[in-house]
């Protein structure tokens, strides 16, 4: 009667490990399929570099999509060029060569100071293979605005 008892509960434990592991691998991709990013500009910078930062997203295979928001923190003084745009280029890295996958179009910061007058973006980069991507976030010249953005790398 004893072993009838021990070969159900050995059953049972079985049963709920494979249900366990089956939750985890179905789970687990769901979470590897976005990477969040996030920068700081100050009002002269004008180029930031995952690679030069050593920032990198690991993303599985799939159609991916860039989208995120950027505000202006502080204004110094007048912009002698104007408020220029942001541009956010996503880059795989490779073992030789980089590449670039895709540009965003020209992403105009508010005028206003403050994240509730955030401007939002999204870019699809079509299909990418999985492996290691970054951002390079730039704009051509300096306007006196010190910007801050966040976003998301998604996978689908």
């Amino acid at each position: 009667m004893k072993t009838g008892k021990f070969h159900r509960f050995t059953n049972n434990l079985f049963s709920v490990f494979l249900v366990c592991l089956a939750i985890l691998i179905i789970v687990t991709p769901v979470f590897a399929n976005s990477s969040t990013w996030s920068f700081l500009a100050f009002y002269d910078g004008r180029y930031l570099s995952g690679k030069a930062n050593g920032v990198f997203h690991t993303l599985t295979a799939g159609s991916l999509t860039n989208s995120g928001s950027i505000w202006v923190t502080m204004i110094m003084g007048g912009s002698p060029n104007g408020l220029q745009p942001w541009y956010f280029e996503v880059w795989k890295k490779n073992t030789i060569f980089d590449q670039k996958i895709c540009t965003s179009n020209p992403v105009y910061p508010n005028v206003m100071v403050g994240r509730q007058y955030a401007t939002t973006f999204s870019k699809n980069c079509g299909n990418i293979p999985d492996g290691k991507y970054y951002l390079v976030i730039w704009r051509s010249e300096s306007d006196n605005r010190e910007v801050q953005g966040s976003g998301t790398l998604t996978t689908r």
